[in-house]
């Protein structure tokens, strides 16, 4: 969509927006849904539930984090990424 459409929209619609593009693919929409269960986990143990290289699972978190659906925290090695649960809530009321 053009830039000079994007005015026509509630700040509320294009978040709503960028939420639904964010878990547009099933791996991030299981990212979130293994968030759920464990709102802290590391991008290694997404390896190996995702069965997905570290590289995909990095393009898949920064899709999230754009959308301020998780946080990321550098370690060494790795990084740990932690649920938004207040930005979750968010998208329940919009969608209600």
């Amino acid at each position: 969509m053009g830039a000079s459409k994007t005015n026509q929209y509630t700040q509320e619609i294009k978040d709503l927006s960028l939420i639904a593009r964010a878990l547009g693919h099933p791996a991030r929409a299981q990212i979130i849904k293994v968030l759920k269960s464990q709102p802290f986990t590391r991008n290694t143990d997404l390896t190996s539930i995702l069965q997905l290289s570290k590289s995909t699972i990095y393009i898949h978190i920064s899709k999230l984090v754009q959308a301020n659906l998780v946080e990321l925290d550098f370690h060494p090695n790795c990084y740990h990424i932690t649920l938004v649960p207040e930005r979750l809530k968010e998208l329940k009321e919009l969608i209600e």
